[in-house]
């Protein structure tokens, strides 16, 4: 039995190394790690625990690989193969069994809800910066700039100030913009009496960040108070009721029922 694993976080999970191709392949005896020239020189001074094998043919390597230790079966992740790279396999593995059941994806997920104590400290870290990024940010939303330069200002400060990169594409949006969950920054000048939403993380280790916070700009309406302090108490509640064995769905009833009693059932999707 074997297990390949093309996707990139879990090849960074397994190895430590980042890379935007490239393959893992563990046997019942040993574990491979295969990485083109690219990433080949730098990968073979620092991974421990894999094999380093510079990939010139992916699959043709790979089906001799599983030859050598006389595997009869292959497990992938199953979340993230297209059909055409499964068909591919099992044309190249030629008398090997290719799996299509979620096995192995499961295993994987399990090991990597868990966090140990390393990766705990990485998203600590990214926490830390994202916090740093709000608190400076805080004092250079005024009228007249633009929903990009703030974005690119926090992106800026997060790269001074350590990050790997950003989480995701970064949100800064204001009035009427603010509707949109996933809004991307504009042109659009903030104004007084906006209200300005931050979406956004920054990556330590690996491993991302990711906040979101509505601020208010100058003097807001009272509608607009009660909207935020409607959000900010289905906030609270659900954070209260937050612990071990209570499921998902049971968190956003409480906090969803809050917002729909106030008035805004409809307003949340």
């Amino acid at each position: 039995t074997a297990v390949i694993s093309f996707q990139s976080a879990n090849r960074f999970y397994f190895s430590g190394f980042t890379s935007s191709a490239g393959a893992v392949v563990v046997t019942r005896n040993n574990a491979f790690l295969l990485m083109d020239f690219r990433y080949y020189e730098k990968a073979k001074k620092t991974v421990k625990g894999l094999n380093v094998l510079l990939c010139e043919r992916l699959y043709v390597q790979m089906a001799e690989i599983l030859k050598k230790e006389n595997v009869k079966t292959v497990f992938l992740e199953t979340e993230d193969i297209s059909v055409a790279k499964f068909k591919t396999l099992c044309e190249c593995f030629s008398g090997i069994n290719i799996s299509d059941k979620p096995y192995i994806q499961n295993v994987i997920n399990g090991l990597r809800s868990v966090k140990d104590e390393e990766e705990l400290k990485c998203i600590t870290k990214a926490q830390e910066i994202t916090d740093k990024t709000f608190n400076y940010i805080l004092g250079r939303l005024e009228p007249g700039r633009t929903e990009k330069e703030i974005a690119l200002e926090m992106e800026f400060f997060m790269r001074k100030n350590g990050s790997e990169g950003i989480s995701f594409d970064t949100i800064a949006i204001s009035g009427k913009n603010t509707s949109l969950p996933h809004g991307v920054p504009t042109d659009k000048k903030i104004e007084n009496g906006n209200f300005f939403t931050m979406d956004f993380g920054a990556k330590w280790g690996g491993y991302c960040s990711d906040m979101t916070r509505t601020v208010a700009i100058g003097n807001i309406t009272e509608k607009q108070a009660e909207v935020y302090n409607t959000v900010l108490k289905a906030q609270k509640e659900a954070l209260k009721n937050i612990k071990a064995n209570v499921i998902c769905k049971e968190i956003d009833r409480i906090s969803r029922n809050i917002i729909d009693t106030a008035g805004y059932k409809g307003c949340f999707g």
